[in-house]
């Protein structure tokens, strides 16, 4: 996470403020609690910010002081404060106007300088604009793919080391999270650009720098204390008013005032290779894990064991949140949405399960279950075409996977292939779709914009779908998921058939497809953690479908 802290345009400096309103540096010093030393600090500021520090701090004390006192006391300082009046008006008005220049020049350049340090700042910040990522190269060319050592996502930032002359111009040496390499700099906004997009794609923290900070309920010195904030401790900013800055503590939302507080615009960073491959291997360990939780679900599900039941799948649910967390730090939002359907499916699944403690097991139960489909889709097993054994054990069916049984149980007439040529070419075609569909599951990679079925190859789900229509069907259609969307005949969800096409949108636009193969179920090449699986038509929002047959 790439801090620039001190936002300028959020927290003026201490000194700007002084010259701006002295009463805000003061008001500042008594917002927190110190020890005794700190009198000092907040007198020497009073003495600062008043005509007659004095007599205002007298006023003060009245209550707590002798009649007597007050008199001498009074009369000493109005003594002295004649003289200080008298000196003042025997100085010349040249030397007056000359000292309030200076006054005003130096609150000139102090203002500039704070201009200068924050504009300074993001001339060496680079954040990318791009649709996706964007490759970071050990050398300032695309010659070679062994150049990319890692990537970079839009909104995400760069410290810029130097600027080179690359391939087709202007390149940026960066540093970024643990990489230093080279970005093509068309592809990054800076200086101004990423000044005014800082706060709308960074995350703003507050970071305490007195002791004992009040947080207040509302943005003003008068208004009730919430709690206090110990120094060096760091807080999200939800917004800012007058001279405070609203904060989030907990469960609490309050104001603190921001001279107490050091603002910091945090970014995402580039994230190398090996990064990328050791957290997908961590996510596909948490699919695995999930896979093994499920099964305990199911069988506890068949033997009535339901408390053991909603106990192994409420850890399902929770292994499917920290796939979600670690998809989102690698960018990878597909992923990352799925994780988080399959999470709710199995806090679902809990509560029922939950709330059949004390029933007993019934034949039905088993095929409950179903609809954690993906979840055991993601299991090694997956390399057979028995994922969905969990609904095939209650049926005759369940021992001949290779049978297409989705297939016959959506077909009007599955007994009477020969009652008129069409519906048998058609269905004919359909089947043999889905069933070569279905016979990739696990045993082929994902990758995106790979497009190479074979054991042990890679696809993206367009490539999957794209080539078995070509090698089944016979059928060319488009390579990406929007234009085989584009390109196919629209039907309704209600009268899908095996072997149509389904899709999923992210983002405001198309971006994955899959085959359905009956029976409310697709088979997908979903994502790097799982490959090619089979899922419910519904483990998200379907935003279209199409027919090419």
């Amino acid at each position: 996470m790439k801090k620039i802290a001190k936002a300028m345009s959020l927290c003026l400096s201490a000194s700007l403020l002084t010259v701006i309103n002295p009463n805000v540096a003061h008001a500042a010093n008594l917002e927190n609690d110190t020890a005794v030393a700190g009198i000092s600090v907040a007198l020497n500021n009073y003495y600062a910010t008043s005509l007659s520090p004095e007599l205002d701090i007298l006023e003060f004390l009245k209550p707590l002081v002798g009649e007597n006192v007050q008199k001498a006391v009074k009369e000493a300082m109005e003594t002295t404060q004649a003289q200080t009046e008298e000196s003042t008006e025997a100085s010349s008005e040249a030397d007056t106007k000359k000292a309030e220049g200076n006054k005003a020049k130096a609150a000139d350049e102090s203002s500039e300088a704070v201009k200068n340090n924050y504009k300074s700042v993001y001339s060496k910040v680079a954040i990318a604009q791009v649709a996706g990522y964007v490759n970071v190269r050990n050398v300032p060319n695309t010659e070679s793919e062994e150049s990319i050592i890692g990537k970079i996502y839009n909104n995400c930032a760069a410290t810029i080391l130097e600027t080179v002359d690359g391939e087709d111009g202007k390149w940026y040496k960066i540093q970024s999270g643990s990489l230093t390499g080279y970005i093509k700099a068309s592809l990054f906004v800076t200086g101004d650009e990423a000044e005014s997009i800082a706060k709308s794609v960074g995350v703003i923290t507050a970071k305490v720098t007195a002791p004992a900070l009040r947080l207040r309920q509302e943005a003003s010195l008068e208004a009730e204390v919430l709690t206090q904030l110990s120094l060096d401790s760091e807080y999200k900013v939800l917004g800012e008013e007058a001279d405070f800055v609203k904060i989030q503590v907990g469960d609490m939302i309050g104001y603190v005032f921001n001279e107490c507080v050091e603002l910091e615009v945090n970014f995402e960073e580039a994230i190398s290779l090996e990064e990328e491959a050791a957290g997908l291997e961590e996510i596909a360990e948490l699919q695995r894990n999930a896979n093994s939780a499920n099964k305990v679900y199911l069988q506890a599900m068949q033997e009535g064991r339901y408390a053991d039941a909603g106990s192994a799948v409420e850890y399902v649910a929770e292994l499917q949140g920290n796939v979600a967390k670690k998809a989102l730090a690698l960018h990878k939002v597909e992923m990352e949405e799925d994780a988080n359907v399959r999470r709710e499916e199995a806090l679902r699944l809990a509560q029922e399960a939950y709330a059949k403690i004390g029933q007993t097991a019934t034949p039905d139960a088993p095929t409950q279950p179903q609809t954690t489909a993906p979840a055991v889709e993601t299991a090694p097993a997956a390399t057979q075409p028995q994922t969905t054994a969990p609904v095939a054990q209650t049926t005759p069916a369940a021992t001949q996977p290779q049978t297409t049984a989705p297939v016959v149980e959506t077909t009007p007439a599955p007994t009477q292939p020969q009652t008129t040529a069409p519906v048998q070419t058609n269905g004919d075609v359909r089947s043999r779709i889905v069933s070569e569909a279905m016979n990739w599951v696990g045993k082929c990679n994902y990758s995106y914009g790979a497009n190479n079925l074979t054991v042990g190859g890679a696809v993206d789900c367009s490539a999957f779908t794209s080539t078995i229509y070509s090698r089944v069907a016979g059928v060319s259609i488009p390579r990406t998921s929007g234009s085989q969307a584009a390109a196919g005949r629209t039907v309704s969800f209600d009268q899908l058939q095996p072997g149509d096409l389904v899709f999923y949108s992210g983002g405001g636009r198309i971006n994955h497809v899959a085959i359905y193969i009956g029976n409310g179920k697709i088979v997908h090449a979903a994502n790097p953690a799982v490959g090619i699986i089979i899922s419910d038509l519904n483990y998200k929002a379907p935003t279209t479908a199409v027919s090419f047959l």
